[in-house]
């Protein structure tokens, strides 16, 4: 089970980065937030998601030593979700911004 957890944690984190964006998006819209807090809210997860998503990644040629497949491939698409999500949420910030 906990082999699970740590699977899946860049996927919640891609997760939960986008629904930070949001949320700093929308108090920035509303002038209650700046880009550096903007910032300082989205950095500690995106810094956690790329360790935590490098190292399941590299945990996938375990799971493929051990012939374990559903676990090599759901350790390969969390990263892969996670990656995802960043480009997600920096494509919208990045927008946002460039419009104001």
């Amino acid at each position: 089970m906990k082999k699970y957890i740590f699977i899946w944690l860049p996927f919640s984190l891609g997760i939960l980065l986008i629904g930070v964006v949001h949320l700093d998006l929308y108090q920035f819209k509303q002038q209650s937030v700046d880009v550096n807090g903007m910032l300082m809210r989205e950095l500690p997860i995106v810094v956690t998601g790329l360790i935590s998503g490098a190292l399941v990644l590299i945990s996938t040629l375990y799971w493929l030593y051990k012939k374990q497949w559903l676990v090599a491939g759901q350790s390969f698409i969390s990263p892969i979700i996670f990656i995802y999500c960043f480009g997600y949420g920096g494509t919208i910030g990045g927008a946002y911004l460039n419009a104001t």
